[in-house]
């Protein structure tokens, strides 16, 4: 996330607004920006390649959504409840 704020204003603005919504098209971003095709679809790519935005083919309609998640995830120890539970005042 904390790439996002690093991001110049138009791409900033554009990845909130993807947020808010879930998912987006192209056309979608293209008529929220007012900017031509080509231009947003460029920044579109770059978000991508940055790892802020996934894209998404579903039968013909391609979409646009975040990566929000880390892509590490931390995982527990297997006996971790059994110790808290030893471990818990009574």
């Amino acid at each position: 996330m904390f790439d996002l704020l690093l991001l110049p204003d138009a791409k900033r603005q554009l990845m909130n607004w993807i947020i808010r919504r879930g998912k987006a098209t192209l056309l979608d971003c293209v008529n929220h920006t007012g900017k031509p095709e080509a231009l947003v679809e460029t920044i579109l790519e770059k978000l991508v390649k940055q790892g802020l935005l996934q894209f998404s083919r579903v039968a013909d309609d391609g979409y646009y959504q975040a990566r929000l998640a880390s892509e590490k995830q931390r995982l527990l120890p297997n006996q971790i409840w059994e110790v808290l539970k030893d471990n818990t005042p009574e």
